[in-house]
């Protein structure tokens, strides 16, 4: 089997130099992919696929030994002179970038992604290093440098609850950065220590719709030049045009031409699903990509992740969102039988739009 296009999550460490309030990850600092599995990941990926996407994640994936990286992007090269179509993303936290990273990332032409969420006292609340410094001078001079050296300024940005009070702040610190590109992530954790007290930081449905659509009218008031794919999806489903979020593709195609490999070879979903013994589809160095791809959990995923939930049938909006992203389907309930956690923040952003 071939598939005509995938999108593979790589993860190359759970090691981080961060130790961001709301992370996910689990860190450990000697989870480091074995070359071996990397090359073999690509030979997977590119034998099942006609073209392909690459990300590289992590933890903090810019803390794989450079050689390494450098071997496994050779061999993408000599895939592409194969005529393999390869493209390869990194999504790292910005800490490590320097002279020679930057010169690996334009010789192999590969799209940087950095998180940053905004100016310094709300970016270093949450994301501080490992002896509770704040990060965010560190990765805006890295960010510059970047963009001084050629490379697009992608930003990832994750809205807390204290974004909220924040927005006009926010989008005076992008917009003044000369980016040309922004994605917005809802915060989804569950209770975390912080300041001395067990918080809950996963952002509301109604916060969620209120960052984006004040955002999103600060941005068109001032006429900005940057894409941000956060509300950028929602316009071009409203006309008719494709989205780029999976999440809102039907049919779905995580598990399919999405998928994520862990560092130990383990193969998910999607990146969200990661770690989640039941999620777990494989291993791509014992089974192969190929046998699973083919096999009965997958097959069974799919049709599950096909099914609309019963509470979205007669919804008008489901025409656009088509049951939303399976992770925020699952992220409360463990099933895919409830309708998505940002359900009610859809159909504000939705409603919203379609007046504009």
């Amino acid at each position: 089997m071939v598939l005509k296009k995938l999108y593979a999550v790589l993860k190359l460490t759970k090691a981080c130099n961060l130790d961001c309030v709301y992370c996910y990850e689990s860190k450990s600092e000697n989870n480091i992919i074995s070359e071996s599995l990397l090359l073999k990941c690509l030979d997977e990926i590119t034998g099942i696929s006609e073209d392909t996407t690459i990300i590289l994640h992590g933890g903090e994936p810019m803390l794989i030994n450079k050689k390494i990286l450098t071997n496994f992007l050779e061999k993408g090269e000599e895939k592409k002179r194969e005529g393999k179509k390869i493209s390869i993303n990194i999504q790292t936290n910005g800490m490590q970038i320097d002279r020679e990273w930057i010169e690996i990332l334009k010789k192999y032409n590969i799209a940087v992604g950095i998180s940053i969420d905004g100016h310094e006292e709300l970016h270093d609340k949450y994301r501080s290093t490992r002896n509770g410094k704040g990060s965010h001078k560190t990765v805006l001079e890295n960010l510059t440098i970047a963009g001084l050296s050629g490379l697009d300024k992608n930003c990832l940005c994750v809205i807390t609850k204290d974004s909220l009070t924040n927005i006009r702040h926010i989008f005076d610190f992008f917009d003044g950065l000369e980016i040309q590109n922004i994605d917005f992530l809802p915060c989804m954790t569950g209770n975390v220590h912080h300041n001395g007290q067990i918080t809950n930081l996963t952002l509301s449905p109604e916060d969620y719709a209120k960052f984006i659509i004040q955002y999103y009218e600060l941005w068109k008031t001032s006429k900005s030049s940057y894409s941000v794919r956060s509300f950028s999806d929602f316009i071009n489903i409203l006309n008719k045009k494709d989205s780029v979020t999976c999440s809102l593709i039907y049919p779905k195609i995580c598990g399919w031409e999405v998928i994520s490999v862990d560092t130990d070879g383990d193969v998910y979903p999607c990146d969200s699903f990661a770690g989640i013994e039941e999620m777990k589809m494989g291993n791509i160095e014992e089974d192969g990509l190929e046998k699973i791809f083919n096999s009965e959990k997958i097959k069974k995923f799919q049709e599950v992740a096909n099914t609309i939930p019963e509470d979205c049938e007669s919804c008008i909006y489901l025409q656009y969102c088509f049951g939303g992203c399976l992770y925020h389907r699952y992220f409360k309930t463990r099933t895919f039988e409830a309708k998505s956690y940002y359900c009610e923040a859809y159909k504000k952003i939705f409603r919203y739009l379609k007046k504009q």
